[in-house]
């Protein structure tokens, strides 16, 4: 009887403290702009849900919030209150020059805790991305040469070299005619150009499979997303959390492996330690940058008694870890997205796909593979009279744009709104909102369809494009991406290959974005009607795939199950007028891998 009284006090007093943390937290939000409430003790939990399910369910959170804005005609800055899934409330940006000057330029805010804990679980703790203060500093400091233009430039053969691999994988898939992941061989190619930058290693994973690459892969499905707050229950499954432990243990065991044979190739080239080679003599690898910083630091602190064969310390490796991991996921991630999403839009905008064929051919003289990169190679500097390329580039960038930027917001946003400034809750998220600031309307000429020459002439969407981030916390390999991105797009553009996304076993033609003034999203079914939809998918929806030829031996060799069935259960759906949507896989990914067929045509 006392155990079951001293139970149920503890219950009330629980439950009466949660009461009143939760008047608390809701109280915070009186008098902010916020989407309506429907129940007071759900605060804005059940509009985010509610978004969701409108959502195909690999959709990246980043097309919830623009889809929020739009239902309840929101202002540029508005809240999301979502406690207590979600530790932090939100704050919905999708003013350019507010978050400029607010979050990333003018003030460079620290990175949104959540987002940092993803990083940090990811990648290791103080990692290039989510290092703060004097430590980041010196980090930007020693990494920063080798993402220079000038070095960048002396690595462009092998970015060649590993496009034409990538073109003899294509011309394979344009014979047999088979259906394929387009985003799954862009991966490819971009991780082996990025493992040079920052290993100058050959990884050969287009080819062939290697550990590293196939270890450091397996990681991202066995993360957790911690800045969608649907997924939060994620982090309770310890099966999930062993696996994604024993892959770390072997990944950074296969990195350690690659810095130790960086040390012995620098040891066995006669360069004394601690004296830096001058940058012009010699491959200047992320590695090899690290290796400097430690042996200059050393060569200070000893004064010059440092041994060849001096091992490195336990905590400088594990730096040396953290660091090649994080340029490996940054160096490919986002580009090999780019690529996918570029060649789809290229193939639906053909006045596009001719301008740049006439920009390829006066700028190289004449199109062909083979002749575009041995110009390149020629003279590297080429690249750079790409400008059509680039704007193409940019554009497929601001209409699928990798993730929006997440930082911790101060107590006090001024000017948070044309009129007034307002007050933050404390532990707030600053989410900058580029998946919608890249549709406004007055920012852009074409909302959702790719207009490259809106990059080139116009200013009106400076401030709006930020892909890479602004400030000082850019992203430190945006010159590399571009660069490799105009490489690889010339080449498979210039030597004639033609990209048709496939879905259902017929092509998949661009939705035009339907609604009011075309800003609205493309929803038109209602919440209920979706989940008895998903209820009722069963055997018709294995018909449909089976019967339309996506079910055939030859898609399922090179289509992956998962997004089989993802296929199958989402089949018809568009999301902002893009049946590719794009899917949360650690950043915005092509929905599906984008799956489709390779084409080889004769170009004049």
């Amino acid at each position: 009887m006392i155990v079951l009284l001293a139970f149920t006090g503890l219950l009330l007093g629980s439950l009466v403290h949660f009461y009143r943390l939760l008047c608390q937290k809701r109280a915070r939000f009186d008098g902010l702009p916020t989407p309506p409430r429907k129940y007071w003790w759900l605060g804005n939990i059940d509009v985010i849900i509610k978004a969701s399910m409108l959502f195909p369910d690999d959709s990246h959170p980043q097309i919830f919030f623009n889809y929020i804005k739009q239902k309840y005609n929101m202002p540029t800055v508005f809240y999301m209150d979502l406690w207590p899934i979600s530790g932090s409330s939100m704050i919905f940006c999708d003013d350019p020059v507010f978050s400029a000057k607010y979050a990333t330029t003018g003030t460079s805010l620290p990175k949104a805790r959540s987002a940092s804990d993803y990083l940090d679980e990811f990648l290791g703790p103080d990692n290039l991305v989510t290092a703060e203060g004097a430590h980041w500093k010196s980090l930007r400091g020693i990494f920063n040469p080798g993402f220079s233009a000038a070095h960048l430039m002396t690595l462009v053969p092998y970015m060649v070299d590993s496009s034409m691999t990538f073109l003899d994988i294509l011309s394979q898939k344009a014979q047999s005619n088979e259906l394929f992941q387009l985003e799954e061989y862009a991966t490819r190619l971009t991780i082996d150009i990025i493992g040079k930058v920052v290993l100058n290693a050959d990884f050969d994973s287009q080819r062939h499979d290697h550990p590293l690459v196939t270890t450091f892969r397996e990681r991202t499905p066995l993360m957790f997303d911690a800045t969608n707050p649907i997924q939060a229950l994620k982090n309770f499954e310890f099966i999930r959390i062993w696996k994604l432990n024993q892959n770390g243990k072997k990944l950074d065991g296969l990195v350690g492996q690659e810095i130790d044979r960086a040390i012995a190739k620098r040891n066995q080239s006669g360069a004394p330690i601690g004296e830096k080679v001058a940058f012009k003599d010699r491959k200047r690898s992320i590695v090899d940058l690290a290796l400097d910083a430690y042996y200059s630091d050393k060569m200070f602190n000893s004064a010059g008694s440092v041994k060849p064969s001096a091992a490195m310390d336990a905590a400088f490796r594990g730096e040396a870890i953290t660091s090649v991991k994080t340029f490996l996921f940054a160096g490919h991630d986002t580009t090999s997205s780019t690529i996918a999403y570029a060649l789809y839009l290229l193939h639906h905008h053909p006045t596009v796909h001719a301008r740049l064929l006439d920009e390829l051919r006066s700028t190289f003289g004449s199109l062909g593979a083979t002749h575009i990169a041995a110009t390149i190679k020629a003279d590297p500097h080429t690249v750079n009279s790409l400008a059509y390329t680039n704007a193409i580039l940019k554009e497929t960038l601001r209409i699928f744009p990798p993730a929006s930027t997440l930082r911790s917001s101060p107590s006090i946003l001024p000017g948070a709104t044309p009129k007034r400034n307002i007050s933050s809750p404390t532990q707030t998220t600053h989410a900058t909102a580029i998946a919608s600031k890249s549709f406004v309307p007055e920012r852009w000429f074409k909302e959702r369809t790719p207009y490259p020459e809106a990059q080139l002439f116009s200013e009106s969407g400076k401030e709006a494009f930020a892909p890479f981030s602004k400030g000082p916390r850019n992203c430190i390999g945006e010159q590399l991406s571009m660069l490799e991105s105009k490489i690889i797009l010339a080449l498979v553009v210039g030597g004639g290959f033609d990209f048709v996304a496939e879905l259902e076993g017929g092509r998949i033609a661009e939705c035009a974005v339907g609604g009011v003034d075309g800003e609205k999203l493309r929803q038109q079914k209602s919440w209920a009607e979706k989940l008895e939809e998903r209820k009722n998918i069963g055997a018709e929806g294995m018909a449909i795939i089976e019967g339309a030829g996506l079910g055939t031996t030859q898609a399922k060799d090179y289509i992956k199950p998962s997004d089989l069935a993802r296929m199958k259960k989402l089949r018809g759906r568009t999301v902002e007028g893009y049946g590719i949507y794009q899917c949360i896989r650690g950043s915005a990914k092509p929905a599906y891998g984008m799956p489709g067929r390779i084409y080889l045509k004769e170009l004049s």
